[in-house]
């Protein structure tokens, strides 16, 4: 009988939530108020001494309870202003019999505070007035019939408060989901445009080492130099694989892994694997490198990534001039090459140049990349330990 019982409340449960589920109300709100609505109707009728024999008051418990058999039963929820009506005239019928210290008023109450939570604001005043015209109307209560009139009305504003709260917090959760949604797009980008300066970087510099190879080997018959060519294109290859398992691996639940990303001391070392491919670049430091934080070392060094590889693909023949200056406020990157640099056939930049803007704006910075009297360049000034 126990688990019976067990088993029928488990199932009353999710009946209301599914009821509720349109207005998030926990179940036990909601069935807190069924037990009070019934509880205040039965000593109503009590009395009246309708209950035991019961007598033909004793139809209003069933009255006030058929509005929630739907709810238990189907899992709907009926219309709150039908609930409103039929609970009324089952207060009025048994408002005809004045007894002193009257539950029936509580129930309108109750009523009114549930389509106060459940409908729009012009439906709950109807219940509202309704529910006093009621008690009005049949004179209850005599001199304390302005304690019913309270007690309704704050059933009332505790209906609305909870509906108010309710859509406040709705709104701050979609607020949330909102947030939450544009900062995973914006790691997407972010993501994205690292695995972009890594693969395009590493093919333009895995391609030229490749193509010399086939030249060496076409024209000069030169094995070594091209086997050579190879390893290094094999190395480069390999480093870029390795630098993208990490950048993916920041959508892992596990993190990135220990390895420490690229910095502004790793600059050096990305000029020699363009130079290693045949293309002249001269790289020109100043100042303390070491007051660059990861984070702008990281985009600095991703700026210079894709800078280098624009110029292996559009100018090779041309080479490069690098020029980091490091200050106590501002970090300055310029990158120079002799050709009109990377336009596409409609005359707009590609997304790497758009990629080094974003890349900058986050950072505080700002960047000018274009074509100017020598060929095209790219500065990018950004500020250091949260300067401007």
């Amino acid at each position: 009988m126990i688990a019976g019982l067990i088993r029928a409340a488990a199932y009353v449960r999710r009946q209301v939530e599914g009821a509720h589920a349109q207005m998030q109300y926990p179940w036990w709100i909601v069935a807190w108020s069924v037990v009070a609505m019934l509880s205040c109707t039965v000593v109503a009728v009590a009395q009246r001494d309708a209950l035991i024999p019961p007598g033909w008051y004793a139809l209003a418990i069933l009255a006030v309870a058929f509005p929630m058999l739907p709810e238990v039963a189907l899992g709907r929820i009926s219309p709150p202003a039908l609930n409103a009506v039929i609970a009324c005239g089952t207060v009025a019928v048994l408002l005809r019999t004045h007894v002193q210290y009257d539950f029936a008023p509580l129930v309108l109450a109750l009523v009114v505070g549930e389509v106060a939570s459940l409908s729009r604001v012009r439906i709950s005043l109807g219940a509202l007035g309704l529910a006093i015209v009621t008690v009005v109307g049949l004179g209850v209560g005599g001199g304390i019939l302005w304690m019913y009139l309270v007690t309704i009305v704050a059933g009332w504003e505790i209906g609305f408060a909870m509906q108010w709260q309710l859509r406040l917090l709705q709104s701050e959760r979609r607020r949330h989901a909102a947030q939450q949604t544009e900062a995973a797009t914006a790691e997407r980008q972010r993501i994205a445009r690292e695995i972009h300066d890594v693969v395009a970087h590493s093919l333009s510099v895995t391609m030229l080492h490749v193509t010399g190879a086939r030249r060496m080997l076409q024209t000069d018959r030169d094995v070594d130099e091209a086997v050579d060519a190879l390893q290094d294109a094999e190395r480069v290859g390999r480093q870029a694989l390795a630098e993208i398992r990490r950048t993916v691996g920041l959508l892992g639940a596990s993190g990135s892994g220990t390895r420490v990303l690229p910095g502004v001391a790793d600059i050096a070392d990305l000029v020699g694997t363009v130079r290693a491919a045949g293309v002249t670049v001269e790289y020109s430091p100043a100042g303390d490198l070491a007051r660059v934080d990861p984070t702008v070392g990281l985009g600095l060094y991703r700026i210079a990534q894709e800078s280098l590889t624009n110029v292996t693909k559009h100018a090779p023949g041309h080479g490069a001039i690098v020029c980091l200056h490091v200050t106590t406020t501002t970090a300055r990157l310029e990158i120079s090459n002799g050709t009109a640099g990377p336009v596409q056939p409609n005359g707009r930049t590609g997304s790497g140049v758009r990629g080094m803007h974003d890349r900058v704006e986050q950072l505080g910075g700002r960047l000018a990349a274009g074509p100017d009297e020598c060929g095209w360049r790219v500065a990018a000034v950004i500020p250091l330990n949260g300067t401007t």
